[in-house]
């Protein structure tokens, strides 16, 4: 019952906003599309790669092309940061959007706030005149990760749990706390929280997860934080994806997945512990489906 881009059940994805705002996120309301910007091929397009660099560190994981959840608008391209801002015209996304982060509610908490030096990309970039850049497709710029809630479903991994062994790396993808709860008396251990990590949204009950302690995956972790991220408990995602803990903070507490400097915010406090009761291979309780890493 981790993180996702998803609504009132379980996880969400990025940030919250209203109509009209500029970076909203995964409960956000409507919001406009970056006129003639997006779906791009690559992402960055037009941009300076410091600017398309800040987009993928705290916007992109909700702000794709398309966008993730009920983000309002993609801001992954040049096109999409010039747009009109709807909520103020005269405007664009680009100024409404340095307006957000300057004022701390974008990212919204629990997210980790952009850095002074983040702020003074975009900030620069405006008073520059907003110059396009080269870190499209001719500048090598990295392609843009399709939103992993439109995958079919799947085993990315290619593996699977035996169906055997036991410990901490069984039955990914599966509901653990039914069978690790405190009111039982058999021996097993006793979870709080317990979930699994996956690339995409939709992967098959038992499908092994990402290798958080080694290869390309390594150091992926959920964080629980209060209300104003600031950290209570890091749980790292062991060799099938699968993370876990004794105890939980006390409540309210919130989580987000953190890899490579990058999240996947929760914006509602955890409901419940056992993360992979509402996101499923299909998604239940609002959740869209597993719990993915950050793009």
């Amino acid at each position: 019952m981790l993180l996702l881009a998803l609504a009132a059940g379980c996880y969400t994805g990025g940030a919250t906003a209203g109509p009209g705002d500029e970076i909203g996120g995964s409960t956000g309301g409507p919001g406009e599309q970056g006129a003639g910007g997006s779906p791009v091929d690559t992402f960055g397009e037009g941009l300076p790669c410091d600017v398309a660099q800040l987009m993928k560190t705290r916007c992109v994981s909700c702000h794709n092309s398309p966008p993730v959840g009920s983000a309002p608008m993609p801001l992954v391209s040049r096109a999409d940061l010039l747009a009109p801002a709807k909520s103020d015209p005269s405007k664009t996304v680009a100024q409404r959007s340095l307006e957000r982060m300057q004022a701390g509610t974008m990212p919204p908490m629990p997210a980790t706030q952009a850095t002074a030096d983040e702020v003074a990309v975009l900030q620069g970039w405006i008073a520059a005149g907003t110059p396009a850049g080269a870190c499209g497709a001719d500048g090598g710029a990295v392609l843009a990760t399709p939103d992993p809630l439109n995958a079919q479903i799947a085993c990315s991994s290619g593996t699977y749990w035996d169906g055997e062994s036991a410990g901490y790396q069984m039955a990914p993808g599966q509901p653990c706390i039914g069978c690790h709860a405190s009111s039982r008396d058999d021996g097993l251990p006793r979870f709080a929280i317990a979930g699994t990590v996956y690339t995409s949204g939709h992967e098959h009950d038992g499908c092994n997860g990402v290798n958080g302690t080694s290869g390309p995956f390594q150091g992926a972790a959920i964080v629980l934080t209060d209300r104003n991220g600031h950290p209570l408990a890091s749980l790292p995602v062991n060799g099938v994806g699968n993370f876990t803990t004794f105890s939980a903070p006390p409540a309210p507490f919130y989580a987000k997945l953190t890899f490579q400097g990058r999240e996947r915010v929760m914006t509602q406090a955890v409901p419940n512990g056992d993360c992979n009761r509402c996101h499923t291979s299909t998604g239940a309780n609002g959740a869209p489906g597993r719990i993915t890493l950050p793009q």
